[in-house]
């Protein structure tokens, strides 16, 4: 563009993305509501997953397995894979917030690929430290 004054025209025209506008309290309560909601869910998941953990382990107790191989192993993996789900997460969707904050689609984008990177990046995790929990725990080489 060698015309400053079409770049500043193109730039002020209805060809780019329309901020997110706050101008009233109802709208602040409503992303304000979106943001308790999703607290609340995240909560609730990491509760669930530790619920279905402490079941698996009581189960091997019941049927007479190594109940304490199988304690060790899901709080390592029920720590670690927490962690750094949170952790990636978070980093994500703050990164993706700060470039697609200018649209109101974009904070949807934002938080759903945060949640997607989040998920893998807890799976993944956890199968590794299962693994290494488990071969720490067997006295077999780490890796």
């Amino acid at each position: 563009m060698s015309n400053p004054n079409r770049g500043v025209h193109i730039a002020k025209s209805a060809r780019h993305s329309t901020k997110l506008d706050i101008s009233s309290t109802a709208e602040f309560k409503k992303i304000k509501y979106i943001e308790n909601t999703g607290r609340w869910l995240g909560n609730g998941m990491i509760l669930l997953d530790g619920a279905f953990r402490a079941n698996s382990v009581y189960n091997d107790y019941r049927n007479g397995d190594d109940w304490q191989r199988s304690l060790s192993t899901e709080l390592a993996s029920f720590g670690a894979s927490t962690a750094s789900g949170i952790f990636l997460g978070s980093i994500t969707t703050t990164a993706l917030s700060s470039i697609l904050m200018l649209t109101p689609y974009g904070w949807i984008v934002a938080i759903a690929v945060g949640l997607y990177v989040g998920f893998e990046t807890s799976l993944f995790i956890n199968n590794n430290t299962k693994k290494i929990t488990e071969n720490i725990y067997d006295r077999k080489p780490i890796f």
